[in-house]
């Protein structure tokens, strides 16, 4: 799942002030200074777009300077705080829950993974371009795990597809399904194994979440057995070719749509939310 981004509250009326504090001005204070003057992007009305084109970008660029292990926790911090994340990883102890072991497939960077760490004993980033998940592994989480595959309804050697545009490289929006690509000057191509979940023999799942960029389909025809066997919640990005199918096959499978939205508002579009119908017999 991409760092969508979403309208928080307006930075210029917190608690009243301006950002303004009495003594020395923060850095904190400073940021919502230049967010909340006539010429900022939300005064205009564009707001969340223009924080998450120039804030986060600044965050990614001062976590170079960071050690290592810390890098991956203050870019999330700088999403959250500039608005540039989704609002079910900002409240992900509602929507996950808390319990043994949770999956996250499609990790990307490791965001998701992350803040998993801090929720359920173990965590499992299946995530196959290793050159994302660098600050992740450098976080030394113990109870995250990165495998470097590839999830689908087979095991198998199979082609990422990584588009760049304007000479730069998309690594987040790789995909194994090339049709998926969004509109790209050119594209790389890595060699990636595929495993399915059930070939994990994962015996605690409580969470799944899926971003795979039009592939979940097949990650969930490899993972079936898992499913029926732990009933965890999911959360899945589901392209629109694919929804009424996955709707369906999940509902076979006696899963149902869960409420979509977070106290802070709706998930983002193109995620939806599932949980086991705890009455229903799967097929």
């Amino acid at each position: 799942m991409h760092d969508h981004p979403r309208r928080g509250p307006d930075p210029c009326r917190r608690d009243g002030r301006r950002g303004q504090g009495p003594g020395r001005e923060s850095l904190l204070d400073r940021a919502r200074r230049g967010r909340c003057g006539r010429r900022s992007g939300w005064r205009r009305g564009g707001g969340t777009r223009n924080v998450r084109n120039r804030l986060v970008p600044l965050g990614d660029r001062i976590a170079r300077f960071l050690p290592a292990r810390w890098r991956l926790s203050f870019r999330g911090w700088a999403r959250r705080w500039f608005g540039g994340v989704e609002s079910e990883l900002t409240e992900l102890a509602q929507v996950a829950g808390r319990g043994r072991t949770a999956v996250d497939a499609g990790a990307n960077e490791g965001f998701y993974a992350l803040e998993l760490s801090r929720l359920f004993r173990r965590v499992l980033a299946v995530e196959p371009n290793a050159a994302l998940t660098a600050d992740l592994r450098a976080a030394r989480r113990s109870n995250v795990e990165i495998l470097p595959r590839g999830l689908s309804d087979r095991a198998a050697r199979s082609e990422l597809h990584v588009p760049i545009r304007g000479g730069v490289r998309l690594s987040g929006w790789g995909t194994l399904e090339a049709v998926e690509l969004p509109a790209h000057d050119a594209e790389e191509v890595l060699a990636v194994e595929l495993v399915t979940l059930d070939s994990l023999e994962l015996k605690d799942l409580d969470f799944l979440k899926v971003d795979v960029e039009g592939h979940e389909l097949q990650v969930l025809d490899g993972a079936k057995a898992t499913l029926l066997r732990c009933r965890p919640r999911l959360l899945i990005e589901i392209r629109p070719r694919n929804l009424e199918a996955v709707a369906a096959k999940l509902r076979g499978w006696g899963f149902v749509r869960a409420a979509a939205g977070t106290p802070s508002g709706p998930v983002s579009p193109g995620n939806f939310l599932f949980e086991p119908d705890r009455g229903a017999t799967a097929r």
